[in-house]
């Protein structure tokens, strides 16, 4: 069968000399892999820089009911996320979104929500100009919308902590010994963060936090709820960058 969808590049990985194998994004069947062969031979019109992490494209494919790999047969270029390749800043958060992506969504599951969700995040790190710090947070925050992990902030929270493993505020009348427990002011922090990320874009400075601190806990949350035993590891190369 022959299928013609959009694509969001997500990773790729040489295949020989002339081939590669793609993991893209697609509208119609969520995270999904490709073969694509005889890259940037003078007869192909399909070309190596085409299939960069974070292009969006339209293709067209065979689609295998018993394979796990498909077939790619045309591209068509939709917008490029090119940056200067000394643009280490916009580079390395990229690379983080990508991870994210592709570690927490199983093959061939459609959600066109998520396509374009990843789709405007990437439009808005294209165009960012300043607060890139903040960016990772604000992305990993809106895109708890769409997983069904997005904590629980319904109950009232004064005086409570907030349970990572849980997911929501918990009352404790005495001091517990758990790494996933934060304390009252590290709560009230992580709240506010998600109130900012709801109402703001990624065009956003958020001066009241430890920017290291909230990655973590964050990451964390994923770790429990999400990752299923995967690791992350660009957010060395963030911590590095934004030291």
């Amino acid at each position: 069968m022959i299928v013609k969808t959009q694509a969001i590049c997500i990773k790729n990985t040489r295949f020989g000399e002339s081939g590669m194998i793609c993991k893209f994004f697609t509208l119609d069947r969520g995270l999904t892999s490709f073969l694509v062969q005889g890259l940037n031979r003078k007869s192909s019109m399909i070309k190596s820089s085409h299939l960069m992490p974070g292009n969006t494209l339209e293709i067209i494919y065979y689609k295998k009911p018993t394979s796990n790999i498909n077939r790619l047969k045309e591209l068509k270029l939709i917008n490029s996320f090119y940056v200067h390749e000394v643009d280490v800043v916009k580079n390395a958060v990229l690379q983080f979104v990508l991870e994210i992506i592709a570690k927490t969504n199983e093959e061939e599951v459609s959600d066109i929500k998520v396509f374009y969700f990843i789709k405007k995040t990437i439009d808005e790190l294209k165009r960012a100009k300043s607060f890139l710090k903040y960016f990772p947070v604000i992305f990993l925050c809106k895109y708890l919308t769409f997983t069904g992990w997005y904590p629980n902030f319904d109950t009232e929270y004064d005086n409570e902590n907030f349970s990572l493993k849980e997911g929501r505020f918990i009352r404790t009348s005495v001091q517990i010994n758990d790494a996933n427990l934060l304390d009252k002011k590290e709560s009230d922090v992580l709240y506010s963060v998600f109130q900012i990320a709801e109402k703001q874009d990624y065009n956003t400075e958020i001066n009241e936090f430890n920017h290291k601190k909230i990655i973590g806990y964050l990451i964390t949350y994923f770790e429990i709820h999400l990752l299923k035993g995967k690791k992350i590891k660009s957010p060395e190369i963030l911590s590095e960058i934004f030291a």
